[in-house]
């Protein structure tokens, strides 16, 4: 085929993509297709439970074809979301239906719909989700979830929340609404605590310390923290001798909870802070093998040399080590393979 009619053909499936403008004298795009909408739902009420399931399925697949409406309809569906004379059910299929528009022009009006203190819980959740979900700038998607927050919010919309700003965070002005969702009490605390590792300011490691403060010792949130703050490693290694003392403190807290214990010893491996290398290096007799194993990781990620010949003696010990045995749940294999991996990065001219 010749360049010229490679260009044309390209002209014509690029043409065939774009949504058709709206006719002269005809109803603003989206119109019929809310018309049209609006009647299957209306012939729900009195139906039987299988005959709205059945008709349910047709109308998702109808919404879902919003998306062949264009940029153009987005006013009209948004008008009609908001209408608050119109079946509540309507209005959520056009929430829907305006996020299957794939388009940044469905952003604006899920985001008013999502922050608007009139909209009912099931239907902010739904305009959440769009707006988390829409083509557009993180920055933008982050300060709807993030305004979201400061609201009154019910279950539903609460918990989609926080579960759209897991990767997302947010900046500054919506840290302390964050960190109120991560105490005790909040609704999805380990949400709340993944958000805070994604948050933009150097200030969400303070709110991650007062949070895992707040929470008892042993409980899976402390462990949430110390994961959020591996997050974080160049803020960490920045303010290396606050934090390497910060994590040695949490670790002496969580001798009762192995699993936290070998979090708090990771913490300490990615802080870095060689002069912490002498507290973890006791863990390597703790009665838990989790704890042990952590311990030689992180003595290899602190490139702690001088207790090379301890770990060796953990290696060497490992088949008769009772704390290593089988178990449900435990990998002996993977376990020993790691304790080489350890030792090997300790004593890097030598094989284990």
């Amino acid at each position: 085929m010749s360049a010229a009619a490679l260009l044309a053909a390209a002209a014509l499936a690029a043409a065939a993509a774009k949504p058709a403008a709206p006719k002269p004298g005809g109803p603003p795009p989206g119109e019929e297709f809310i018309a049209r909408l609006s009647s299957m739902v209306a012939e729900e009420p009195g139906a039987d439970a299988g005959a709205v399931r059945e008709q349910d399925r047709r109308i998702e697949a109808l919404s879902a074809q919003a998306r062949s409406l264009g940029y153009r309809a987005a006013p009209a569906l948004a008008a009609a979301a908001a209408d608050a004379r119109r079946p509540f059910k309507l209005r959520l299929w056009l929430i829907a239906s305006l996020q299957s528009l794939d388009d940044p022009a469905a952003f604006d009006p899920l985001s008013t719909m999502a922050l608007d203190p009139a909209t009912p819980d099931l239907l902010r959740e739904a305009a959440l989700r769009g707006a988390a979900n829409a083509p557009v700038s993180i920055r933008a998607r982050r300060q709807t979830l993030c305004g979201a927050l400061a609201l009154e919010l019910g279950p539903a919309s609460l918990s989609e929340t926080l579960f759209e700003l897991r990767p997302l965070g947010c900046e500054l002005d919506g840290l302390a609404a964050l960190e109120k969702r991560a105490l005790p009490g909040g609704a999805r605390a380990d949400w709340a605590i993944e958000a805070l590792s994604r948050s933009l300011p150097p200030a969400a490691l303070d709110c991650l310390d007062r949070v895992f403060a707040r929470w008892p010792p042993g409980s899976p949130e402390r462990l949430s923290v110390a994961r959020a703050l591996r997050r974080r490693p160049a803020e960490l290694a920045a303010n290396r001798t606050r934090w390497s003392w910060r994590a040695q403190e949490m670790l002496s807290q969580e001798a009762r909870s192995p699993e936290n214990a070998a979090g708090l010893l990771a913490l300490i491996g990615a802080v870095g802070d060689p002069g912490a290398a002498a507290t973890v290096d006791r863990y390597l007799a703790d009665d838990d093998g989790r704890v042990a194993l952590a311990a030689a990781d992180a003595l290899a990620a602190l490139h702690a040399t001088r207790y090379a010949a301890d770990v060796r003696k953990m290696y060497d010990g490992f088949l008769q080590d009772p704390r290593f045995e089988t178990a449900p749940g435990f990998d002996a294999i993977a376990a020993y393979d790691r304790l080489g991996a350890a030792l090997r990065a300790l004593t890097p001219a030598s094989r284990p």
